[in-house]
């Protein structure tokens, strides 16, 4: 961030943080222990689906101001790719409801 001003004289004030601190404190924003991540891999790796490895993250966690209890999908998603697990989606374990789920959620532009 930087902030600027023009004097009359023509000189110009610059000043200039390098550092953005501005989200140091929100949960969300602080980083999964190398721990926490592997854990995730293994159960991905099962071939647990994304939906319950977050509830069981959620359940799991004494303190809702840990990190862990704000994790999302999108980092299980980004946990997947790093550890370069296979993401085989099972959204249901009835294939009807699994298939219907594909199709609501991805229209017929794969058909």
């Amino acid at each position: 961030k930087h902030t600027r001003n023009f004097f009359d004289n023509g000189t110009v004030d610059v000043s200039f943080v390098s550092t953005h601190i501005g989200h140091s404190c929100e949960v969300g924003r602080l980083r999964l222990t190398k721990s926490e991540k592997t854990e995730i891999a293994g159960q991905l790796h099962a071939v647990i689906p994304i939906p319950d490895v977050l509830k069981a993250k959620i359940a799991n966690t004494v303190s809702p101001t840990k990190r862990l209890a704000a994790t999302k999908a999108q980092d299980v998603r980004n946990i997947a790719k790093s550890y370069g697990v296979n993401m085989t989606v099972v959204r249901n374990e009835n294939d009807a409801l699994s298939v219907d789920s594909w199709v609501k959620r991805n229209g017929n532009e794969r058909l």
